[in-house]
């Protein structure tokens, strides 16, 4: 029998947590804003903006950082208090552990970088948790949470998805609750791509966006489709998972995935596959091996960026993640000439596909703003809740 599930309305503390998240971000994105401005930029009543930026001045999130004077009565100022919280982010991947404390204007206060061998749980569990207590060292306030970016996908059956570009063991783990239980901190789990995808919309080349498509290359190729400021999950937070659609059915062997599937062809997997076969290590942009990967990535791209437009009709389509800058530049460059789709339309104020940011767009950085998300604003799926779940919540 199917759950019933209620389509909730948002009440009053849910609506203003929310709003207190679009106050939050308009400060973040615009810097120090009157009240006056705030409410132009958020499209909240001038009411809502002086009850949230009086609740931030008493708790010490803002602070009047200039007055404006002119006719009628001066204008204030107000600037996020940057450093009057902090969250931690953890990007795991299957050679390396990242680790990051920023404050609550993005800034990075600490940062770990570690080399892994074996990404087993038993193995990096005791390195998580070192590295987290090392990342707090000197702060005396805790931080509101903890966000981990790990590749997707999450909560499949079977070892049908199981191979080099999954990371071995995870996917049984119950990981924020034993995280949590271990840390005594909240822990909030993303997949590294919607991780990536939140931090090109905060810092880096999708800021001015309100909707777009992430392509992300980790070991293997995971997509985020973002809107006003949060990513699509899905049911099972696997929404994206591009790289294990089946581009040429019976084609490339792929273990981790269906044969034929995009990323057995378009991914550092693939990539380094070719290399290894060639004798070489390097993703050098300049070796003909690497160009002809790129030739073969950009032939099996077009028609799934064409896919992605027509599905999402985002404003542009971001590709980005630990492929060299200069790989993905020649890769957008060897897109071309894209073929027709509803993304074609006079006026365009982005190009169709961008490169990503770098730093600015890791995985990491975007694993570290989930705590404050999920502090100032709830998740938009916790709209929808099960019915008997909303009855015994008394929600």
């Amino acid at each position: 029998m199917h759950q019933m599930v209620e389509i909730s309305g948002t009440d009053r503390e849910r609506a203003k947590s929310f709003n207190r998240r679009v106050v939050v971000e308009a400060l973040h994105r615009h810097g120090p804003c009157s009240r006056v401005e705030l409410s132009r930029l958020t499209g909240l009543s001038p009411q809502t903006i002086s009850n949230i930026i009086a609740e931030f001045l008493q708790a010490e999130l803002v602070h009047v950082s200039g007055r404006r004077l002119g006719r009628g009565q001066p204008q204030v100022d107000l600037a996020l208090r940057a450093d009057a919280a902090s969250s931690i982010g953890l990007s795991l991947e299957h050679d390396r552990l990242t680790g990051v404390r920023i404050n609550l204007a993005g800034e990075r206060r600490a940062e770990l970088c570690e080399a892994v061998t074996d990404p087993r749980p038993a193995a990096l569990i005791p390195r998580i948790i070192a590295m987290v207590t090392a990342l707090r060292d000197g702060v005396t306030a805790a931080p509101w949470g903890v966000g981990l970016a790990m590749p997707g996908p999450f909560a499949t059956d079977g070892e049908a998805f199981a191979g080099p570009t999954t990371l071995p063991g995870w996917g049984e783990l119950p990981v924020a609750d034993r995280l949590g239980a271990e840390l005594g901190l909240k822990v909030l789990v993303e997949r590294d791509a919607a991780a990536a995808a939140r931090a090109e919309y905060l810092y880096g080349c999708a800021r001015g966006l309100r909707s777009f498509f992430h392509l992300h290359f980790g070991r293997g190729l995971g997509g985020s489709a973002f809107t006003d400021g949060q990513p699509l999950r899905g049911a099972h937070g696997n929404a994206g998972e591009i790289g294990l659609m089946v581009v040429e059915p019976g084609g490339r062997r792929h273990p981790g995935g269906p044969d034929g599937c995009l990323e057995a062809y378009v991914s550092i997997h693939a990539l380094q596959a070719r290399l290894a076969a060639s004798g070489l290590q390097t993703i050098d942009p300049a070796h003909e091996v690497v160009q002809d990967w790129i030739a073969e990535a950009a032939l099996r791209l077009r028609g799934v960026i064409v896919t992605i437009e027509m599905l999402f009709d985002p404003e542009a389509i971001v590709i980005a993640g630990r492929l060299p800058q200069a790989v993905i530049a020649r890769l957008i460059a060897a897109l071309e000439p894209l073929p027709p789709s509803i993304a074609c339309r006079t006026g365009r104020g982005v190009p169709r596909v961008l490169a990503g940011s770098g730093i600015a767009g890791s995985p990491v950085l975007g694993a570290a703003a989930l705590p404050f998300y999920d502090w100032l604003a709830p998740d938009p799926q916790s709209m929808r809740k099960p019915a008997s779940r909303r009855r015994h919540t008394g929600a």
